[in-house]
């Protein structure tokens, strides 16, 4: 959290950070909405773990793991890919690319709710996993 959350004493260096959050908490519409809340909640009201943990009863520690779970997430090649693409891929591929990447389900999981089988999912999850790294390396190439 703290590496999200904190302040560089450089004033250029705080214009990278508040870009970082401001895209985290657009990135977050596409979660479920208690994420989404957890998200909006730090990053856009200023609450701290401690303050969230207190009001919704449960540790604080499971609350900074919770955000740095879904910070990680959003923070992922794969994720922005899945947000970015998924209205032009087939439905499993859709399906598979909602629930791990966006829902953050496991592939097992996945499997069950999509029909599908373990192997399949995890041939989807592989594939939209190459298609983020090849989008990156053409960011990259093009920046």
């Amino acid at each position: 959290m703290s590496q999200v959350r904190g302040e560089v004493s450089a004033g250029e260096g705080r214009r990278p950070m508040r870009e970082h959050v401001e895209r985290l908490v657009q990135l977050a519409e596409h979660l479920e909405e208690a994420d989404a809340a957890l998200i909006r909640a730090v990053y856009e009201r200023g609450l701290s773990a401690s303050e969230l943990a207190r009001a919704t009863r449960q540790r604080r520690q499971r609350i900074q793991r919770r955000l740095a779970q879904l910070v990680s997430r959003l923070s992922s090649r794969a994720f922005r890919l899945v947000v970015r693409s998924r209205e032009r891929w087939s439905g499993p591929r859709r399906l598979v690319g909602e629930l791990i990447f966006l829902q953050g389900h496991t592939q097992r999981e996945a499997a069950r709710r999509a029909g599908l089988s373990l192997h399949e999912v995890r041939q989807h999850v592989a594939s939209i996993r190459a298609l983020a790294d090849a989008a990156d390396e053409v960011e990259r190439s093009a920046a």
